[in-house]
Formats: C-alpha cells, structure tokens, sequence
C-alpha cells in the first residue's frame, strides 16, 4: 500500500514562500496565490491567505474532504478549525468534480474555477484567526465517489461517515414514528442517542439531528465500498 503523507500549506505573512503538495497521484493541494491562481478565482482579499486549492486529476469526482487550519494569534494563543465539505449529505454539485479545481476557505465557502467568492466573509472566521501571523492548513482526507480513501485518517472518516449514514436510517424511522403519533421527534432522538449499542459515530450524529432542524423525511445516504490504494 502506498503511504500518504500527511500535507502541511504553511500560510505566512506577505512575501513568504507557499508550498505545494500532491497528496497522492489523484488529489494535490496548495495554498492559494494570486500569481497561479488569480484567473481562476475572484476572491476577497482579506480571505486569499487562508485558502487552499483543491485540484482533482481523477476521472472522479471527490465526495467528501477534510481540511484542518491551525494558528497561533497575535496574543499567543492557539486556535483550530476543521471542516467537513460532504455532498453525501448536502444537496448539488460534488466537492470537487473529476478533473476539477475548487478554493476552499475557512469560513465555509467552496469555489469551483471561474466562481465569484463573497464579499465579507473575513468577519465570519473564528477568533484569532484573522490576525494570526503563521496559519498552517492541511488536507487531512479525502474520498473519490467510487469509494477510495486518500489520507492518514482515512479510518476515521470511514467510521463518521458510516455513523452517518446509520443515524439517518434511524432517524428516519424515530421522525415518522413520532409524526404519526403527533410528538416532537427531538427527545425519541435523543433517547436513540444514549443507546450505547450503538457506536460512537451513529450516536454523536443522532444528537446533532436532535438540536438541528429536523426534516420529515431525512435524505438517506448511501455510501459505496471502501477501499485504499
């Protein structure tokens, strides 16, 4: 099995070096710069630092990323954020298409090649962030839609995603049972959540479901066969 390497984008102040990494022979990744890719993306100006290029060489589309900033602030004090952009459970295009370039940003937004960014989103990230002088980032993980797993924690996101997609089987049965009797679903939900027959992953994902805005007839996820190269 080839090994992965865990891909550090080291974000520093102006007139820093960036870095380029390839995550494996179908994902790389880098920091974002105006000199490669200002004709691809228009972005806010404020946000350009902390964003990280995705580019898909597969004839896959990528279902599923995890990205991980870390900073230290201007007061010395440390801080984190990791994102899960999953279009098993978000309805509309795939994260990254086959043969495809996204810029992901830490304050949520995801920009296909040729997209405009929004204006204002340098308010939106955490605190500390946005004055911090070092940012690192990296791509912790990713799955193409036939199923292969690229990164170090792959494992994991195997696991979150199976306890996802169970907690949506449940959950569908507990929200049309409570439907049918007239009740709200949250507290059937959080009851289903303290059953420790369940694993980890299903219980976490049915408890956010319980104090999320809940749907009728929640979309089931169907996940494919797993596999590593």
């Amino acid at each position: 099995m080839r090994k992965f390497a865990f891909v550090i984008l080291i974000a520093l102040l102006a007139g820093s070096p960036l870095f380029t990494q390839r995550l494996s022979d179908e994902i790389s990744a880098d920091t974002y710069n105006d000199r490669d890719y200002g004709k691809m993306f228009t972005v806010d100006p404020a946000m350009k630092r902390f964003g990280v290029v995705l580019t898909n060489h597969s004839n896959r589309d990528v279902t599923v990323a995890h990205i991980h900033w870390k900073w230290i602030d201007a007061n010395g004090k440390p801080g984190e954020l990791t994102q899960e952009h999953n279009s098993f459970v978000t309805l509309g295009s795939p994260v990254v298409g086959a043969r495809s370039t996204v810029l992901i940003l830490p304050n949520a937004t995801s920009m296909q090649a040729g997209q405009r960014g929004f204006t204002g989103g340098y308010l939106r990230l955490p605190a500390g962030m946005a004055d911090a002088p070092t940012v690192t980032m990296s791509v912790d993980d990713v799955l193409l839609a036939d199923g292969q797993v690229i990164g170090p924690e792959g494992d994991r996101m195997v696991t979150d995603l199976k306890g996802q997609a169970e907690a949506a089987r449940i959950a569908k049965d507990i929200i049309q049972a409570a439907k049918a009797a007239g009740r709200d679903a949250r507290q059937d939900l959080l009851k289903a959540a303290a059953d420790k027959s369940l694993s980890p992953a299903t219980r976490t994902h049915l408890t956010h479901r319980a104090y999320g805005q809940i749907s009728d007839n929640p979309r089931q996820i169907q996940l494919p066969n797993f596999y590593k190269k």
